[in-house]
């Protein structure tokens, strides 16, 4: 349990590295998000390993930069300790589903728009593990947001969302997706 919760605490330190590093209309795993190095986003001091340890980096600095002393986002922590809490509570599926969710939070929170490849993502973790019900939890999801849509003119919601629905749609199935 200890080393899954480590793992989960490293897989949400990836999550807000993707998220606050993803730039609108691109690709989420490229070679600029992946590979860069992190940095503090107001000295632009770039960070030791040491102050790159998930959780416990944050906690030993007080929640501030070892450089310029800028506070640092309490989104880091709580993003690495919800992952963490979600690979020891969850089935291996609905990890994957949960981390995908928590990537769309970060990015719609930050930019206000859902990326295409993580709603295909979610459509085809539906596909793969729940078939016929998928298509129809699908249907129904994107029929209610796109109802949604139609009604108040776009008012009520954004196109992301109702993408959102019908690949939440293929995960869930039917009647699930209600």
């Amino acid at each position: 349990m200890i080393l899954l919760f480590l793992l989960g605490l490293a897989a949400g330190s990836f999550l807000n590295v993707v998220a606050l590093r993803y730039k609108p209309g691109g690709w989420l795993f490229t070679k600029d998000i992946l590979l860069g190095r992190s940095h503090c986003p107001k000295c632009q001091k770039v960070l030791r390993w040491y102050e790159l340890i998930p959780l416990v980096s944050f906690v030993v600095q007080f929640g501030h930069c070892r450089h310029c002393h800028h506070l640092i986002s309490w989104q880091y922590p709580i993003v690495e300790l919800l992952s963490g809490l979600i690979f020891v509570t969850v089935p291996p599926i609905w990890i994957l589903t949960s981390l995908t969710l928590i990537l769309i939070a970060l990015i719609d929170y930050r930019l206000s728009i859902i990326p295409d490849q993580l709603n295909l993502f979610l459509a085809f973790l539906g596909l793969a593990f729940l078939g016929i019900n998928s298509v129809l939890g699908a249907i129904f999801g994107g029929g209610l947001f796109g109802a949604i849509i139609f009604l108040t003119k776009g008012r009520g919601m954004g196109f992301g969302d109702l993408k959102l629905a019908v690949a939440l749609g293929f995960l869930f199935g039917w009647p699930k997706i209600l």
